[in-house]
């Protein structure tokens, strides 16, 4: 009995991080020379809780374990200009965001507006996010949220009803396939499939990964499916 409290108790921890994003990235000035010690704030548009952090000796900065959502991003740095802008965070999301300041007053405030799509410069995971408008609006039978995992490329639906399985994902076995709940894992072990469906209400968004090459992710050569603030979990 002991061991198996533990065995849960380690599989709950091991993917912890997964419903969160990360967000790093370097300050510079305008000659890309990097800005030390300047103040990176990251507010959640939603809950407005502030995350504050400051540029290492090489500009770099990094948070760790962000709550997914929209995010306004505010520089600070002395003889320099405050620069503003927003950011999209989706759940297991390793975003980089270099940023450079302008000369100025830190009194004088740049909002960017013209901005483009955050990058993963961090590790080679491929993976399509599902956002909670397709789940809300998009027809489901049973109110399934697996049905909608044939919306990302590289799937391909198999007969669940002589399968006992979801789709197979980059052509790997369906039985290989990993379901993780705001980071607790909720596959049914022996076929691949949820052994508790969530309600799709209670799912903020939930990302396919085809491709797994972070250690944390592992458990089967299938694809890993994480669904983010499940209310039921």
């Amino acid at each position: 009995m002991k061991g198996l409290v533990f065995l849960a108790i380690t599989i709950a921890v091991s993917y912890a991080q997964t419903s969160s994003a990360t967000l790093s990235g370097v300050v510079a000035d305008p000659s890309q020379a990097a800005v030390p010690g300047a103040a990176v704030v990251a507010t959640h548009a939603d809950t407005r809780r502030e995350f504050k952090v400051e540029t290492n000796e090489t500009g770099r900065y990094v948070f760790l374990t962000l709550p997914i959502g929209r995010y306004e991003i505010s520089i600070q740095a002395s003889g320099f200009k405050t620069l503003r802008r927003s950011a999209e965070l989706n759940v297991n999301q390793a975003a980089n965001l270099n940023l450079t300041l302008e000369i100025g007053q830190v009194s004088e405030v740049i909002d960017v507006t013209a901005q483009a799509p955050l990058v993963n410069a961090t590790n080679a995971t491929v993976g399509t996010v599902i956002e909670q408008r397709a789940i809300f609006d998009l027809p489901l039978n049973g109110r399934n949220f697996t049905q909608l995992i044939s919306l990302t490329p590289g799937v391909s639906t198999i007969d669940t009803s002589q399968s006992g399985a979801g789709p197979s994902i980059q052509g790997q076995r369906n039985r290989d396939n990993s379901y993780v709940a705001d980071g607790v894992s909720i596959s049914r072990l022996s076929f691949g499939n949820v052994v508790l469906s969530p309600p799709v209400d209670a799912i903020q968004e939930f990302r396919v990964q085809s491709l797994n090459s972070d250690a944390e992710l592992g458990g089967g050569s299938g694809g890993f499916i994480n669904l983010a603030r499940g209310i039921l979990f």
